[in-house]
């Protein structure tokens, strides 16, 4: 049982540092920056974390009744940010470590993936090939790349799943 438990744990690393891995070299810089939601996720995270504010510069966002303006993008993804955010500023680049949130949550979700498939009870090889059809077969690879919100949308759904939170079905 506990050699189980060891070549499940040794899988986990490796396929999370071989999706990582594979999820970092192929993304672009140019995705990264290229989107409105990108900059303004950025931006409340930056406002957030330097001033404890929700509020973004002027006309980046939408403006409120205050006559300040927010963000028109949901607070999760930034709020998911901001250890990243804190990261790249220790390392002297909180843009870039930001910018890379979707590459490590995307390979998480692989480990998710391979995680669930070992619960349902199918041996370790099945579990590892059905995680490499995920993370490489699906739109798993291209959504890493992008900076929109769904590699973390994915992420949650699939751990509510394997959580057996039903939040939304109360």
């Amino acid at each position: 049982m506990q050699n189980a438990r060891k070549r499940v744990k040794t899988s986990v690393f490796y396929l999370f540092t071989f999706f990582i891995t594979i999820y970092l070299v192929t993304a672009s810089i140019v995705n990264f920056y290229n989107t409105d939601a990108a900059q303004l996720r950025m931006e409340v995270v930056k406002s957030i974390v330097e001033r404890l504010d929700l509020s973004v510069p002027d006309a980046i966002g939408l403006q409120g009744y205050d006559g300040r303006y927010y963000s028109w993008v949901g607070l999760g993804s930034a709020l998911l940010a901001i250890p990243f955010y804190l990261a790249g500023k220790l390392l002297g680049s909180p843009d870039g470590a930001v910018a890379i949130m979707n590459q490590v949550v995307s390979a998480f979700t692989v480990v998710l993936i391979f995680r669930f498939v070992l619960a349902l009870g199918y041996s370790m090889r099945t579990s590892v090939l059905v995680s490499f059809f995920y993370g490489l077969g699906t739109l798993a690879w291209p959504q890493a790349k992008h900076p929109f919100d769904h590699p973390v949308e994915t992420f949650f759904c699939i751990a509510f799943r394997i959580f057996n939170v039903s939040v939304f079905y109360d």
